[in-house]
């Protein structure tokens, strides 16, 4: 497949990033292994690392001896040369974070948005524990150069604004706007399952696995894409969207203003929606969790029928997209956790695949910290194009 052309500077950060992320995931790798591992030539690996080692981002420690030549240098990541501001917004509340350079979480909170509505009071929020932990963590701080948001819903991160969000209820909002005049540094935003997807991939060998998809359920549906080493994203970032994929026409009432779409019948509130009809008393998933373990008719009945929706879906990725891999996760495995084996082993979803049985369905293995580490890694590509391109 023909790739979209890039100019010198994508190429550049690009490169930079790939030489950088194998450091990270291979701790002690030498120049040569990485002209190995990249199209690259040995000649662009030293340059490329020796503008990571004067920016004290990667440092040399140990050496490699050889069958032959001289010794080569290890090479490893410094993790305090830089830190990430994150945060997740979502329906119940906003998890905030702060990340270094090796993705490792060195602070972390969470606010319950059960008062919160607007974006304005969702942003303030944040830039409250901004400003308590900049008074506690001054050395973290000062390293820090950038605040990273991921939110639900359709996401303009050029202009920094969230088109539509039915999860928030809010549209056409200029959220990046705003925020960079309260926390008074460069704010960026994606979309929360694309970030979450830069997260899930964060420890692997991308030059292995190509071609994956992340399925996220939370309080909406959603798919992220990677392609060819890029997510993909399509003309107006919309690529994923496949909560929104009808299918019954004369089905339930979508908040896109059709019927029938998938993300009316698989996320955490239609679940609830549905436990409630048998059981007018139920408002968290625990509780349903709870007659799923007491094996009532009508909650295994609930479990099947999730199951037979999300294999949909899985349906959909597979013609859609065509990946290797198709990793599982989102709020709604947090919350009921027992859900997702009878998701994964139903015989809905072998029906489904049952001309595709060389793809691999796996589970999460970042959880809901996939969020905040795909919105530090959108950091560091800030920080990078900052530091190389000026």
């Amino acid at each position: 497949m023909k790739k979209n052309p890039k100019n010198i500077d994508e190429i550049k950060i690009d490169n930079i990033t790939s030489v950088f992320n194998l450091i990270r995931v291979h701790s002690g790798i030498t120049r040569v292994m990485i002209a190995e591992k990249l199209s690259l030539t040995r000649m662009s690996i030293t340059r490329i690392v020796g503008l990571l080692i004067e920016k004290n981002y990667v440092y040399e420690e140990g050496e490699v001896i050889p069958a032959r030549g001289r010794p080569a240098k290890m090479l490893h990541i410094n993790a305090d040369a830089a830190y990430f501001f994150t945060a997740n917004i979502d329906v119940d509340g906003i998890s905030i974070a702060v990340l270094n350079l090796m993705n490792e979480i060195c602070l972390e909170t969470f606010i319950d948005a059960i008062r919160l509505q607007t974006m304005e009071e969702y942003v303030d929020s944040i830039h409250k524990v901004y400003s308590q932990w900049e008074k506690e963590h001054r050395d973290i701080f000062q390293k820090i150069t950038s605040v990273a948001f991921s939110t639900p819903g359709i996401i303009d991160p050029v202009k920094g604004e969230i088109l539509i969000s039915a999860q928030l209820g809010w549209k056409n909002v200029r959220i990046v706007e705003y925020a960079t005049s309260r926390f008074r540094m460069k704010t960026i935003i994606d979309n929360d399952v694309k970030s979450a997807l830069l997260g899930e991939l964060s420890t692997y060998d991308m030059e292995k696995e190509e071609n994956i998809a992340y399925i996220c359920i939370g309080y909406g549906l959603g798919v992220g894409v990677w392609n060819e080493g890029k997510i993909l994203r399509g003309a107006n970032n919309n690529a994923g969207e496949i909560g929104h994929i009808s299918i019954d026409y004369h089905g339930k009432l979508c908040s896109c203003g059709r019927r029938g779409c998938l993300d009316t019948v698989l996320n955490i509130n239609s679940i609830l929606e549905n436990a409630k009809a048998h059981d007018a008393t139920i408002g968290t998933l625990e509780e349903v969790m709870h007659h799923y373990r007491k094996k009532d008719p009508w909650a295994m009945d609930l479990v099947d029928d999730v199951s037979m929706y999300f294999s949909m879906a899985v349906n959909n990725i597979i013609h859609a997209y065509d990946p290797e891999k198709i990793i599982v996760g989102g709020k709604l495995f947090t919350l009921f956790p027992e859900i997702q084996k009878p998701m994964l082993s139903s015989s809905h979803l072998d029906t489904n695949m049952k001309f595709s049985k060389n793809i691999r369905i796996e589970e999460s293995q970042m959880g809901e910290n996939a969020y905040l580490i795909g919105a530090a890694i959108n950091a560091q590509t800030c920080l990078f194009e900052k530091e190389f391109l000026a």
